[in-house]
């Protein structure tokens, strides 16, 4: 993603099982919603878990965007959002925290139960995804990054 611009570059797959399949598409830059940041990431990195959705061992909905390990600048906060703002360098989490739940209250983010429902199905914890494909007619791109 470039200053100044709305579209960014992924790393996508549209089915499992062949690292073939591996693609770096253009998509439109989601805007952030209320309690959401967007971060302008400067570097990013494939992990082993990235991998193991691309081979199917992790099951996870394609079309997926890959990566949720980087280092980035905020962008934008959404309404409500007030431990970061715009400038700051962030790295993000691959589970999100609500910071209001037992486990999050407990300092112990990683396993926040608040969104436990939507963990690995390719949405946000409200239930809808941030990106679309046209090659796939349209349908939810779900995100490592959060989704």
């Amino acid at each position: 993603m470039q200053v100044g611009t709305t579209r960014m570059n992924v790393v996508h797959i549209p089915s499992h099982g062949d690292p073939s399949v591996l693609r770096v598409v253009d998509l439109p830059v989601p805007e952030s919603g209320p309690g959401e940041v967007l971060v302008r990431i400067h570097h990013a990195g494939l992990c082993h878990s990235d991998v193991s959705v691309l081979n199917g061992t992790i099951p996870f909905p394609p079309p997926v965007v890959l990566g949720h390990e980087g280092a980035g600048i905020v962008r934008e906060v959404g309404a409500g959002v007030t431990s970061v703002q715009p400038g700051d360098h962030v790295i993000p989490l691959y589970t999100p925290e609500c910071r209001e739940c037992y486990s999050c209250l407990s300092r112990k983010t990683n396993l926040c139960t608040s969104i436990r429902a939507t963990q690995g199905q390719g949405v946000m914890p409200d239930g809808t995804s941030r990106f679309s494909c046209v090659s796939t007619g349209g349908s939810p791109a779900g995100s490592g990054a959060a989704a």
